[in-house]
């Protein structure tokens, strides 16, 4: 007996040698189970990791073997059971095998668990097939976690559901459930179901085939005397009694064609063993091996071994080593290992045969095969009549050009898989190919809208209008995944055409063409969706050009809903909304404007919308732009009452210069006849005359303010202007002597020359008399001041005469008061004081002591270093002009000099030295 599993070979020899080669580390062991001739190893079993082994003997004695150990241990619970197959459990690790089932000889299935070091966790029987014949296969496998469900017991999701294939040289049975091996047995305890063959061999195979280790196993052979019986494994939500295996076939085993006249042919004889790959059976015969595809039922491969000499020399079995997926061959006296370089390269044509059309995908080893079976499956489907999986297949096709399959579609009046075709090779076109995707959503736009078209009838059913419903859903989904493959005009033209508004404002906004949204309302005179449509703009990011051409229009039908809306932007700018502003005409808006009640509602009527957010950019805002103030100057100008245009003229004068045009602001005022207003901007403007005369129009009081508010200069003029209107114009001598008495800045002699003739001097006398009186007083003051000056005049003028004769005496010993050396011996002066000095000593102090001042004041104290007439110079030379520049004009201990040393500080801080040497 032979098998081999994660590249270790067991082989047990005749002789009862268990042989044990390990291909990884390259080392082999001998083991003798037992030195009595009885001891014969029957078969020997090897889990898929290579961890644990069982060995049984022909008189019914078994062996366990861990990779770990070197000496088998005698199973004292298998006594006298020959075991024939054993099913591994997945779940199993190195130190245990964890629940297994294991087949007998005499039709007997048992469960065991043993642990690495040989000791049966228990040993008990879970099924009889109720016949002396021997369980030659033996197979789990465990169904997928979303399989699993109460019929197996337990709660659901987390119990274990398994799937158990056992198999005699003629029966095979299939069990399912859980989540105990006992307790799924139990379900077959009655009459369980079998599939039986014809045959009289004595032995019998079943494999199971994964791909990867771990994997799940996908299908599964059982080696019988009629052939091979082939399945698939599929599973599902199955219960116990239902079927696993599905698309089952016996697979005939081949002729021997090199030996059909012989009498000893092996013209359809069972193999002696067989092992199952993923696309063939590899079939062991005494002499040679032939490979058989699983699919096509044909002899891929055969080769015939030349073994020993000896005639007993021939192949005995096969194994596959699950894990490393390998193949091996034993005959008498070697070991062969079977190589299968690139088994699946042609069986995507045998599965493109059969139309299985996804499998032969799956077994695709190039762009070029998977092209070739992408189109023979979309010829397919078409051929059949299904256009709708057709169109997906040629989608994904790069060989069939588009004009080809397009044309075959509409040949055969196939809308629906023709718009199923552009959808799938619209999502296979790159971004960079833009005219291509242009030209496909282009015409999925066109299809879409006729199909819309087609549906939309009048007195449809609820069912129809569903449908549509749900097409015009996919159509706006459609434009909102393709808006950037969309060419903007054919596609609004393409929706104007069919006239679907709702799908022309729905793609207008897909692409932020707002423009096109608003244009639509106003052309349908729905200002208010308009104005909405604007405040989304502002809501999702601002788009200002919008609404600067859009306004004027909303302004002159809606003004008070506009005006909030640009009140609520501060980011738009009021100089470019003036356009709109200038739209608004309340008295054309009363009569023509169905929406003027509601706009403006019974409480707000009169109200001047233009004003208010003008009013709101200067006040909220601050704003300064000369025009928003010139506009909000001429809707006041606009307004009955001048209160409004006062209030706004004095804030902005208040704050220093306004920011309106005064000219611009005193035309429209004069035009509306403003006249208050025009005072106010003439006093503004420094024309206070020329305010006060049209003052005067008003009356003599806002005249009166006017004098009060001029320039000192300007005063006199404009009382003499009002007490003239007042003789002149009112003919009232009272009120202009009242307003003569007001103000110090006329007397009667100034307003005598407007008087008229017939007026008599007694009616002012009084008045002429207290101007006389006061006349006088100024006359004998003036004498009085006179008088002062020429005393004041002679004083001077003796005191210039006694200076011209005033000398000074100076002895040889006289020094100089600053260096206290002789005065003789050098240029000196002499002060009226009596002090005397050097004219170098004077230079020098003079420019010590301006270095205590600033730059201005040093140039300030410079202008006093010239010669006065009251000092004496006086030198044995002639002095330069150089020396004199530098004398001071005052004494320097009696002067402003030695004042001022007063504030100066005993050390200047340019004495840093001087500072120092005060350290301590």
């Amino acid at each position: 007996s032979f098998v081999a599993s994660n590249n270790i070979l067991l082989i047990g020899t005749k002789k009862g040698y268990l042989i044990r080669y390990d291909m990884a580390t390259d080392t082999v062991q001998e083991m003798i189970l037992s030195r009595r001739g009885e001891d014969k190893i029957h078969k020997v079993f090897m889990d898929p990791s290579g961890d644990h082994s069982i060995v049984t003997c022909h008189n019914s004695s078994n062996f366990y073997l861990h990779r770990s150990r070197q000496k088998p241990v005698l199973l004292q619970k298998f006594k006298n059971v020959r075991l024939e197959s054993v099913a591994w459990n997945k779940q199993s690790d190195s130190s245990s095998t964890a629940e297994i089932l294991c087949g007998t000889s005499k039709g007997v299935i048992y469960e065991t668990s043993i642990s690495s070091s040989g000791k049966e966790q228990y040993f008990k029987q879970v099924f009889d097939l109720k016949q002396s014949v021997a369980v030659s296969g033996l197979q789990i496998e465990f169904f997928p976690p979303s399989s699993m469900d109460d019929s197996s017991g337990g709660d659901s999701g987390k119990s274990t559901k398994y799937f158990v294939n056992a198999a005699t040289p003629t029966r095979h049975y299939q069990f399912v459930g859980g989540p105990t091996f006992e307790l799924m047995f139990a379900n077959y305890e009655s009459n369980p179901a079998f599939v039986e063959l014809p045959g009289n061999l004595e032995y019998s195979e079943l494999h199971f085939f994964s791909k990867y280790h771990g994997e799940r196993a996908r299908t599964c052979a059982w080696l019988t005397g009629a052939g091979i019986y082939f399945g698939t494994l599929v599973f599902g939500s199955q219960s116990p009694g239902d079927k696993v295996i599905a698309d089952y076939k016996l697979i005939p085993y081949p002729v021997d064609e090199s030996s059909r006249n012989r009498s000893d042919s092996e013209l359809g004889v069972p193999p002696l063993s067989l092992v199952m790959t993923e696309f063939h059976f590899l079939l062991l015969y005494a002499h040679r091996v032939v490979a058989v595809n699983s699919l096509s039922q044909q002899v891929v491969f055969e080769q015939s071994f030349l073994l020993s000499r000896r005639s007993n020399d021939r192949l005995i079995q096969c194994s596959r080593d699950v894990r490393t997926n390998t193949n091996w061959l034993i005959s008498e006296n070697s070991i062969y290992q079977v190589l299968a370089n690139n088994e699946g390269r042609d069986i995507w044509k045998l599965y493109l045969e059969r139309a299985k059309f996804s499998e032969a995908m799956e077994n695709c080893q190039d762009m070029a095969q998977e092209e070739i079976v992408s189109n023979a499956e979309a010829d397919y489907h078409f051929a059949h009549g299904s256009y709708g999986v057709a169109a997906e297949k040629y989608a994904n096709s790069s060989t069939r050009s588009f004009e080809e399959v397009t044309l075959k579609f509409v040949e055969q009046d196939a809308g629906d898989a023709t718009m199923k075709y552009l959808q799938c090779k619209l999502k296979n076109i790159p971004p960079a190919d833009k005219t291509q995707r242009t030209m496909i959503c282009t015409w999925l736009t066109e299809i879409y809208l006729d199909k819309i078209s087609s549906l939309k009838q009048p007195g449809a059913d609820v069912g129809e209008n569903e449908i549509f419903d749900d097409l015009v859903s996919e159509f706006h989904a459609f434009i909102y995944d393709y808006s950037a493959s969309l060419n903007r005009n054919t596609t609004l033209d393409l929706l104007s055409s069919y006239g679907r508004m709702d799908d022309l404002l729905h793609y207008a906004e897909v692409i932020n063409d707002w423009e096109c949204v608003i244009s639509y309302y106003i052309q349908n005179s729905a200002y208010e969706e308009a104005l909405e449509v604007l405040r989304f703009q502002n809501e999702h990011g601002l788009m200002e050009e919008i609404y600067y051409k859009y306004s004027p229009i909303l302004m002159h039908f809606i003004p008070s809903d506009t005006v909030d809306m640009l009140i609520d932007i501060p980011a738009l700018n009021p100089v470019r909304l003036i356009p709109a502003l200038m739209r608004y005409r309340p008295e054309l808006l009363k009569d023509s404007n169905p929406l003027w009640r509601k706009d403006v509602g019974p409480n707000t009527r009169e109200q001047n919308h233009v004003v208010r957010y003008l009013e709101h950019c200067v006040k909220r805002r601050k704003n300064k732009d000369p025009a928003i103030h010139n506009y909000l100057i001429s809707s006041y100008t606009k307004e009955p009452d001048e209160t409004n245009l006062l209030r706004f003229i004095e804030d902005s004068s208040a704050s220093g210069s306004p920011c309106f045009d005064l000219k611009y602001a005193l035309r429209l005022c004069h035009q509306e006849g403003k006249t208050r207003a025009c005072v106010k901007i003439l006093s503004i403007m420094g024309l206070f005359e020329e305010a006060a005369r049209l003052a005067l129009t008003i009356g003599t009081e806002a005249a009166k303010e006017i004098a009060e508010a001029a320039e000192p200069e300007q005063r006199k003029g404009i009382w003499l202007l009002i007490e003239r209107h007042a003789i002149e114009t009112e003919r009232n001598i009272e009120k202009a002597m009242d307003i003569l008495k007001s103000t110090d800045c006329s007397s009667i002699e100034d307003i005598l020359p407007f008087f008229p003739n017939e007026v008599r001097i007694v009616d002012f006398r009084d008045e002429i008399c207290t101007s006389l009186d006061e006349y006088n007083r100024t006359i004998e003051q003036l004498k009085s001041e006179m008088d002062d000056y020429t005393r004041s005049a002679n004083l001077i003028r003796r005191d210039v005469n006694d200076m011209r004769n005033h000398s000074t005496h100076i002895t040889t010993n006289y020094k100089c008061d600053l260096c206290l050396k002789r005065i003789l011996n050098h240029q000196f002066c002499v002060f009226p004081c009596s002090h005397v000095f050097h004219g170098s000593c004077v230079s020098a102090h003079v420019k010590e002591s301006l270095s205590y001042y600033s730059s201005e004041d040093r140039d300030e104290k410079s202008d006093s270093t010239q010669l006065p007439p009251s000092v004496s110079v006086v030198a044995p030379k002639r002095p330069s002009s150089s020396d004199l520049d530098s004398i001071s004009n005052e004494c320097l201990l009696c002067g402003t000099l030695m004042i001022d040393s007063v504030q100066q500080p005993f050390i200047r801080s340019i004495d840093a030295s001087v500072v120092a040497s005060w350290a301590v």
